[in-house]
């Protein structure tokens, strides 16, 4: 296919460029979004950080508006503006904008922020392309993923959970509302939550007979 003025390659320097800073932009997003909503809900300097990311995430749908693609088939470039436009559009346009527009701020349904999370598919990417290297080990690919994804979701279990918890509920009763500072706050959020999918109690109800 031939080039084309109104069309970015996906094979250039610039969007390489581009799309480890999206990379690292989804990282900071999938760390710092459960901890904002947690620990840090109306700080300044992170809410100018989540806006910055946003206002990024918004540009990258323009981006991938225009940028060409290879043909799964045939291996061939597409640079032609409509059709680019228009396989974006089938695939992924709106789950990119749903992850780009601040939703949460629009109404007042903090969780709405996890929409965010959408991001994480460029993640998937990028571990795909990997798994498709065979200079990698496949094994040790999916163990790293796997830790990953574990530690995922104790990180975002526990900050959902904390977010949730109320003075006077049962975590708080056991002494974990003592907590001082957000760091011992989070690490104990994260026990609360890792225990309640993992175990079957937190020993402090023994066993009795009858």
């Amino acid at each position: 296919a031939t080039g084309s003025c109104w069309t970015i390659s996906h094979k250039g320097a610039a969007y390489a460029a581009w799309r480890y800073v999206a990379l690292l932009g989804t990282v900071a997003t999938l760390m710092a979004v459960p901890l904002q909503l947690a620990f840090f809900d109306g700080s300044p300097p992170l809410a100018a950080a989540s806006h910055a990311a946003d206002l990024f995430f918004s540009l990258d749908v323009l981006v991938s508006l225009v940028l060409t693609y290879e043909r799964a088939t045939t291996g061939e470039v597409v640079s032609q503006p409509s059709a680019v436009a228009r396989r974006y559009c089938r695939k992924w346009l709106l789950l990119d904008l749903l992850a780009a527009v601040p939703v949460d701020s629009l109404t007042s349904i903090r969780l709405l922020a996890y929409l965010r999370f959408l991001r994480a598919r460029r993640l998937s990417a990028l571990f795909w392309q990997l798994e498709l290297d065979e200079r990698l080990s496949y094994g040790g690919l999916l163990a790293i993923k796997f830790t990953l994804l574990l530690l995922l979701d104790a990180h975002v279990g526990g900050c959902t959970i904390w977010y949730l918890a109320a003075p006077g509920e049962e975590m708080f009763e056991h002494g974990l509302g003592d907590a001082q500072g957000w760091g011992q706050q989070w690490v104990l959020a994260i026990y609360w939550a890792v225990t309640t999918l993992c175990t079957v109690g937190y020993g402090d109800y023994a066993p009795e007979t009858t």
